[in-house]
């Protein structure tokens, strides 16, 4: 008997386990994707930042002597 209970207990603990990691791993591939984005973003404001220095830069060369 208490081997069967013992399986019980081992099977129910390997389903727990199983939903938890699971879990952690939807949260992980939420992340990524986020923080996939937000690389995306950033890559996108820091090209217009340097498309508006250079921008810049042609106006001040064309004020140079």
């Amino acid at each position: 008997m208490k081997e069967i209970e013992y399986m019980k207990f081992l099977e129910d603990t390997v389903k727990e386990l199983s939903r938890e990691l699971k879990a952690t791993t939807d949260c992980l591939a939420a992340l990524s994707i986020r923080r996939t984005r937000e690389m995306d973003s950033l890559m996108l404001r820091i090209d217009d930042a340097v498309h508006q220095s250079k921008c810049t830069l042609a106006k001040v060369k064309e004020k140079l002597p």
